[in-house]
C-alpha cells in the first residue's frame, strides 16, 4: 500500500544529524592534510564520531539504508535486516530494485528524490529474503559530495505490515458491517452531537436519498430547528432509549433503539435502529380504524341510498368538493357532475355494479365554486343479507395531477421519439432476444436497410462481421447479468445491405426497468482509415528517425535524453537502451563536457545551430569530431519548451583530412618561400655578373645594353623579393613594388635628387606574379627610356608613375609620364627598332592589354591591362 506516513519524522531528523557529522567529518579530513598534529586530533574525533554514528544507526528502531546513484545498497542497518531477513553481507552492493515487489518502483523513487530532494513518509511494498511481501513506510533525503554533486539517497523506513494489515482488516470490518446494515430490512443511522447524518445504510438511503452530511431534521423532517421528539441529548449522555414515532411524510410508524456510540476521537454520536411498525400497528389498530374509516379516509368517500340520495360525506368528501359539513346530505350525486351524465354511461355503471359488485373509472366532476377536476372512483354495492342492494359507497380521489403528469409523460414520449430519430447518430432498440425493434433514420442511411425490412424481422447480430458475432453476442448476454462486466463503448465492423464492410463505435445501455438495451453507432471508418493513414505516416517517420545515415537525438528540458536513432548508435557505440532516460552529458568527453552541455543550454533558451562543432565520445575511448544542428520543439502555447532534437554529421575524418592539408599547405608555403627567395638570389648573381662584365666593355652602346639588362634582371628580381617576404606568395603589394624599382632605376642612372623628381601616385593594389612581372618590366622600360632621353644635357624635370583601378576591380590603368623633350614626332613607338619599345608592346600584348601614347606635354604612355 503506498501513500504519505507522518511517522517518520523522527528519523528523518536522525538522518539530517547524521548529514551534518559527515560534514563535519569532511571538515576534519581536510584540516587533517595541514598538520599531522591536526590529523591526530582528527582521527580520534572522526573515530569517536562514527562509533556515534553507527551506535546510531544500528541502534535505531527504524531500518537505515543507504543507496549510491547507481541504485545499489551501500549501508545496511540491523533494523533492515530484522524486517527483510538478509545479512549486511549479502545485500552490500546489491542493486536496490530486487527486493521491491515492484522493480520499477526502486527507479521511480530515486527519481523523485532527485527531483524534490527529499521523500517523506512514502508507502511501498518490498519482498524480504523468505518471499513475505513487506509493507513499509519510507522517508529519504538525497546526499551530495562537497561540490554539492548528487552520490545518493539515505532511506529511513519502518515495518508497517501490521499497521496495514489491521487498516485492511478494519476496511473488512467496516465492508462487512455496512453490508449487515444494507442487508437489514430496518433503517440504520448515525448522527453527531451537531445532528449532522453521518452514516445511512441502503433502506434510508432508498427512501430518502443519500443524506450523508445533511442536518437530520432538515433532511428527515423537512425543519429549521431539532425535532421535539428528538432523543440526541439523552443518547449523547450515554444513556439508550427505545421510542416510537408516527411519519407524517411517509405515513408509518417507526420503532426507535438508540444508543451512543463512542468515535476514535472519545467523541460520542447517536447510532439509531428502527423497523417500520406500521402493518403491526395497523393490524393491531385494525378495528379501530375499520371503525374511523370513513372519516380519516383520504380519499373522498360518499354513502348513496338505493334511491340516489347521498346520505353520508366524509371529511375528505366535502374538502374534495368545497361543500360544508351536512351540506351535500339529501342531494342527488348527479351535482357533482361537470355535466350531465349520459344515460349509457349511468346504465353502464349499474349494470356492471350489478354483475362485478362494484365499478370503477374516470368521472369529470365540479367543486361547489364551479372549477372543474377529474377523479378515479370506485362505486360498490352494499347489500343485506338477502343480497339485496341497500345503498352504494363511493370512493375517488383527485387524479387531475395525475393526469397532468400522463399528458406530461405522453408529451415527453413524443419528445423522446423525435430526439430518438434526430439526435444525429444510427440509434436502435434491440430486445433480450437480439431483435431489433426500432431504428431511427440515421440506422436506415448506414445500412442502407428500411424500417420494415429491419423492426421486428431482423436482429443485431445480422449486421455485424462473422469476425465480430460471438464477441458481441457475449457481451449481449453478459450486459444482462452484470452490466459493468462488459464495456459500454466498443468498436465493431458491421456490414450494409451492399455487402460494404465498415467500421462502427457503438454505445450500448440497457433501457432501465426493462431487458432491453439501446444501441448508439457512429460511423467510424473515415477515422479509422485516416488512423491507419496516420499510423503509417508515423511508423514511416519512425523509419525515417531509426534509420537516418546522420545521427539524431532528442532530448527533454531536463537534459535527459529520449530519442536516439540507429546512425547515433554506431557514432557512440552505445545501443539506444543504454542512454535513453540517461542525461545528456555521458555522451561528451570530459574536458569537453562543461563546454558542450553550455551550447546545449543555449539551444533550449531557444539559439538554433546551424553549424557547431561538438566532440562525441566512442565507447572505445575515441572522440568523434561532429558538426551539428538543432532545433528547439515548443509546446502548443509557442513559448514552453519540450524538446530539443538535433542533427549531427560525423566529420573526424575531414578534420583529419583538413589538417593533413593545412600541414601540407604550411610545407608548400615554406617551399615557396624558398624557390622565390633562390630565384631572387640567383637573378641578382646573373645581375652582379653583368655588372662585372660590363666593367670590361669600353663600347658605350654595348655598356647600355648590358646596363638595361642589368635593370631588366632586377626587376624580375625584386618581384621574388617583394614575394618571398610578403604573407601572400601568390600577390605582391604593386604600389612599394613600383616605389622600390624606381628608386633604384634613379639610383642605377645616377639621378641626382634636385634634378629630375620622381612622383608615384599608385593606390594599395594586390597583383598576382603573372601579372605584377610584365608590369615591373614595363614600367622598367619605360622610366629607363626617360631617364636616357627625356632630360638631356643635365635638364631638370619630373618622372609621374601612376598605377589607378579603371572600369571595374580587376582592370587597371598604368600611366607612366615625363615632362621632358617629347617623343620624337617621326618615331612611330609600335614600330620602333630599339630593344626597349619592343619589348613594351610585346608585353602589354601579354597582359591583353592596349597602350597610347601622349605627346601633347613630354611624354605619356597609358597602359590598360586586366588582373591575369
Amino acid at each position: 500500500m503506498k501513500g504519505e506516513d507522518k511517522t517518520g519524522e523522527q528519523p528523518i531528523r536522525e538522518l539530517e544529524e547524521l548529514r551534518q557529522k559527515v560534514a563535519y567529518l569532511e571538515t576534519c579530513l581536510d584540516l587533517r592534510k595541514r598538520a599531522e598534529e591536526a590529523l591526530r586530533t582528527s582521527e580520534m574525533q572522526l573515530e569517536e564520531t562514527r562509533d556515534y554514528l553507527d551506535n546510531i544507526i544500528m541502534s535505531s528502531a527504524d531500518a537505515i539504508v543507504v543507496v549510491d546513484m547507481d541504485g545499489r545498497v551501500r549501508s545496511w542497518n540491523k533494523a533492515a535486516e530484522d524486517y527483510m531477513g538478509y545479512a549486511a553481507a549479502e545485500v552490500l552492493g546489491k542493486s536496490n530494485r530486487t527486493f521491491f515487489a515492484d522493480p520499477d518502483e526502486a527507479d521511480r523513487i530515486m527519481e523523485r528524490i532527485l527531483h524534490e530532494g527529499a521523500l517523506k513518509n512514502y508507502r511501498t511494498t518490498v519482498i524480504s529474503k523468505d518471499k513475505r511481501p513487506v509493507h513499509i513506510s519510507m522517508s529519504a533525503a538525497l546526499l551530495r559530495d562537497k561540490k554539492g554533486v548528487p552520490i545518493g539517497s539515505v532511506r529511513v523506513s519502518r515495518d508497517i505490515t501490521r499497521e496495514v494489515e489491521l487498516e485492511q482488516k478494519i476496511k473488512e470490518e467496516r465492508d462487512n458491517l455496512n453490508l449487515i446494515f444494507d442487508t437489514m430490512v430496518d433503517g440504520v443511522y448515525i448522527v453527531s452531537k451537531e445532528y449532522r447524518v453521518e452514516f445511512m445504510n441502503k433502506v434510508l438511503i432508498d427512501d430518502f436519498g443519500n443524506q450523508v452530511g445533511g442536518i437530520c431534521y432538515k433532511v428527515f423532517h423537512n425543519r429549521d430547528e431539532p425535532c421535539p421528539q428528538c432523543k440526541n441529548p439523552e443518547v449523547l449522555k450515554g444513556r439508550t432509549v427505545r421510542w416510537e414515532w408516527h411519519s407524517q411524510r411517509h405515513n408509518k410508524t417507526y420503532d426507535f433503539i438508540e444508543t451512543p456510540l463512542k468515535n476514535s476521537d472519545g467523541s460520542l454520536s447517536k447510532l439509531t435502529i428502527f423497523r417500520d411498525i406500521t402493518a403491526r400497528r395497523q393490524a393491531e389498530e385494525e378495528i379501530n380504524k375499520l371503525l374511523a374509516t370513513i372519516e380519516t379516509a383520504k380519499e373522498a368517500i360518499n354513502i348513496t341510498s338505493a334511491d340516489g340520495r347521498i346520505t353520508y360525506t366524509n371529511d375528505a368528501m366535502e374538502k374534495l368538493f368545497g361543500y360544508e359539513k351536512g351540506e351535500l346530505l339529501g342531494k342527488h350525486p348527479s351535482i357533482l357532475n361537470a355535466g350531465p351524465a349520459s344515460e349509457e354511461m349511468t346504465k353502464e355503471i349499474i349494470e356492471t355494479i350489478q354483475r362485478e359488485g362494484y365499478w370503477e373509472g374516470e368521472i369529470h366532476n365540479k367543486r361547489k365554486d364551479g372549477s372543474e377536476f377529474i377523479s378515479y372512483a370506485r362505486i360498490s354495492a352494499l347489500k343485506d343479507k338477502a343480497g339485496r342492494i341497500i345503498h352504494y359507497l363511493s370512493t375517488q380521489h383527485d387524479i387531475t395531477e395525475r393526469k397532468k403528469m400522463q399528458e406530461a409523460l405522453r408529451k415527453s414520449e413524443t419528445e423522446y421519439r423525435a430526439l430518438f430519430e434526430t439526435t444525429g447518430h444510427a440509434k436502435a432498440i434491440v430486445e433480450e432476444d437480439m431483435t431489433i425493434s426500432r431504428i431511427n433514420k440515421e440506422f436506415e442511411l448506414i445500412s442502407g436497410y428500411s424500417k420494415a425490412e429491419i423492426e421486428g424481422k431482423k436482429k443485431w447480430t445480422d449486421f455485424v462481421a462473422i469476425e465480430d458475432r460471438e464477441r458481441i453476442t457475449e457481451y449481449h448476454q453478459l450486459r444482462r447479468v452484470n452490466q459493468k462486466s462488459v464495456p459500454r463503448s466498443y468498436e465493431f465492423c458491421y456490414a450494409t445491405k451492399k455487402g460494404d464492410l465498415r467500421n462502427g463505435l457503438v454505445t450500448i445501455d440497457l433501457i432501465p426497468g426493462t431487458r432491453k438495451s439501446i444501441a448508439s453507432i457512429v460511423d467510424i471508418t473515415d477515422r479509422k482509415r485516416a488512423e491507419e493513414a496516420l499510423r503509417e505516416t508515423r511508423d514511416y517517420l519512425e523509419n525515417l528517425f531509426n534509420y537516418a545515415n546522420a545521427p539524431i537525438i532528442v532530448w527533454d528540458p531536463y537534459f535527459t535524453i529520449t530519442r536516439f536513432n540507429h546512425a547515433f548508435e554506431h557514432l557512440t557505440g552505445r545501443r539506444a537502451t543504454e542512454v535513453v532516460g540517461k542525461s545528456l552529458d555521458i555522451l561528451f568527453p570530459e574536458d569537453k563536457r562543461e563546454e558542450a552541455m553550455n551550447l546545449i543550454r543555449r539551444a533550449l533558451a531557444g539559439e538554433r545551430w546551424e553549424t557547431v562543432e561538438i566532440p562525441i565520445l566512442h565507447t572505445d575511448g575515441t572522440v568523434k569530431i561532429v558538426l551539428w544542428n538543432s532545433a528547439t520543439l515548443y509546446a502548443g502555447d509557442g513559448t514552453t519548451p519540450i524538446a530539443t532534437i538535433a542533427q549531427g554529421q560525423d566529420i573526424t575524418d575531414r578534420k583529419y583530412a583538413e589538417e593533413q592539408i593545412k600541414a601540407s599547405l604550411r610545407e608548400k608555403e615554406i617551399l615557396l618561400r624558398e624557390i622565390h627567395h633562390r630565384v631572387k638570389n640567383n637573378l641578382q648573381i646573373i645581375s652582379t655578373l653583368l655588372y662585372l662584365q660590363s666593367s670590361y666593355i669600353k663600347d658605350e652602346k654595348a655598356f647600355e645594353m648590358f646596363k638595361d639588362s642589368q635593370n631588366r634582371i632586377k626587376s624580375m628580381a625584386l618581384i621574388h623579393d617583394k614575394l618571398y617576404q610578403f604573407k601572400d606568395l601568390g600577390k605582391i603589394d604593386i604600389a612599394g613594388y613600383i616605389r622600390d624599382l624606381a628608386t633604384d632605376l634613379f639610383h642605377s642612372y645616377g639621378v641626382r635628387p634636385d634634378g629630375i623628381k620622381l612622383r608615384i601616385n599608385v593606390y594599395e593594389v594586390l597583383l598576382g606574379v603573372n601579372t605584377a612581372i610584365p608590369c615591373g618590366l614595363i614600367i622598367n622600360e619605360l622610366v629607363s627610356n626617360a631617364l636616357k632621353h627625356a632630360f638631356p644635357d643635365g635638364k631638370e624635370g619630373e618622372i609621374r608613375i601612376e598605377l589607378i583601378r579603371s572600369g571595374g576591380e580587376e582592370t587597371f590603368t598604368l600611366i607612366v609620364a615625363d615632362n621632358g623633350i617629347g617623343f620624337p614626332a617621326d618615331l612611330d613607338f609600335r614600330n620602333t627598332k630599339t630593344l626597349g619599345l619592343q619589348l613594351v608592346i610585346t608585353l602589354v600584348d601579354q597582359l591583353k592589354g592596349t597602350i597610347e601614347l601622349d605627346r601633347r606635354s613630354g611624354t605619356e604612355f597609358k597602359i590598360t591591362f586586366a588582373e591575369q
